[in-house]
């Protein structure tokens, strides 16, 4: 898809349709300048109807108001925002901001660069961020952007658990480097462990821990830059780790629990929200990790090998991957799920699908593509794929 920053395709044309469920998903904050994300029907309807090659930025723009969060942001320290001189300089200040943010999105589009815009502040990027402010997700993740050079900014998210997530608004997480790793701390300095720590840990994350991440390379020159006299610990050869050392302790899945759902099972009985040893409980780990929380989102479900061009969304190969992960070797319904995953038969989706309806709100839509081939008779053969579309997270789950 081009130039999705102009309109494309005639209003309310399939074409367009595609193009702004694309934009959505992105959750571009510079785009709903005028029309919050909690108003999803009238943002469609906006940008459904502009004129085809409408800027969707510059339309948004003319219906924001100009006392609003986007002036502030660019409005210098003590001026009337209601100027029209310092409204217009905070204008172009604010589109050559989103005209680099088309050429750099996985900078400008960072989630710490787009809460902090819809809360209108300015964020600096900076080279030194040992005791800076990170931000939490409520499914624990955790957020920070290191300037590494003048010319590269890099965005990291790491799983953590809920125990670092604030309490309330008024509370701040900071990030802090040591010689045994990343520790999280709150305001006190006082560092915050992840659920499946112990006591006598020192940090959020030790050295050897954070290089088993993918972005393990990235997290230790961000760390060396900060311990410029420290040793990067880890293990030479992942393969040969032994598998327990850095799963979750049998002791927190017990006791053993319901196990996981099928096709139209009643689920009375389970509890809400599942607890570590339920078989519901991975899946709705699976949904937080994957998912946002307020806006859901969407999942593919279909034969990798007829679809590889939507590998990243693939159900099956998320979720397979997700429970595979180390940390889980000890969950008493591993072994169940994964008979699931790795049987590509009707029941067996039914089956996952019913523990994400238990999680959350679903709803399917056809997503068929043609296989270039066709029967004995002629008829076209058809690939069969399915996008489920998620919804948010069920409070405190």
């Amino acid at each position: 898809m081009q130039e999705n920053h102009l309109a494309y395709g005639t209003p309310n044309s399939d074409a367009r349709q595609e193009q702004v469920e694309f934009i959505w998903r992105k959750n571009l904050p510079d785009l709903h300048v005028h029309i919050p994300r909690t108003q999803r029907a009238e943002w469609f309807s906006w940008a459904l109807g502009l004129n085809e090659r409408t800027s969707y930025w510059c339309s948004a723009l003319t219906r924001v108001n100009p006392k609003g969060k986007l002036v502030k942001q660019f409005a210098p320290q003590g001026s009337d925002e209601t100027d029209i001189n310092v409204i217009a300089a905070a204008y172009n200040d604010a589109a050559q901001r989103l005209r680099t943010g088309w050429k750099d999105p996985e900078t400008h589009f960072s989630s710490e660069k787009q809460r902090a815009r819809v809360l209108g502040k300015h964020v600096e990027v900076l080279e030194n961020i040992d005791g800076s402010e990170v931000s939490v997700w409520a499914s624990g993740k955790v957020h920070f952007l290191w300037k590494e050079s003048e010319t590269s900014t890099l965005s990291f998210s790491i799983g953590g658990s809920r125990h670092l997530v604030p309490r309330d608004t008024t509370e701040k997480r900071f990030i802090n480097f040591t010689h045994e790793g990343i520790a999280i701390v709150d305001k006190d300095g006082d560092c915050i462990l992840r659920r499946d720590q112990s006591d006598d840990d020192m940090v959020t994350w030790t050295t050897k821990q954070l290089s088993l991440l993918p972005e393990r390379e990235e997290l230790k020159r961000c760390w060396e830059y900060h311990v410029p006299d420290g040793t990067w610990d880890e293990q030479v050869d992942i393969a040969e780790l032994d598998e327990t050392a850095y799963s979750i302790p049998a002791s927190f899945f017990e006791p053993k629990g319901s196990p996981p759902l099928r096709q139209k099972q009643k689920s009375q009985g389970y509890s809400r929200p599942p607890n570590p040893g339920d078989g519901t409980w991975i899946m709705n780990e699976f949904l937080n990790e994957y998912l946002d929380d307020v806006e859901g989102g969407r999942l593919f479900n279909g034969k990798l090998e007829d679809f590889p061009e939507r590998e990243s969304e693939n159900l099956r190969k998320l979720l397979g991957d997700f429970i595979r992960l180390d940390k889980f070797v000890a969950y008493p319904w591993r072994e169940d799920w994964l008979a699931w995953i790795d049987t590509s038969t009707s029941s067996a989706t039914s089956n996952i699908r019913e523990n994400v309806k238990f999680c959350r709100d679903v709803t399917n839509k056809s997503a068929n593509k043609s296989s270039g081939r066709t029967t004995s008779d002629g008829k076209p053969i058809n690939l069969t794929g399915t996008w489920w579309y998620i919804g948010a997270r069920k409070p405190d789950w």
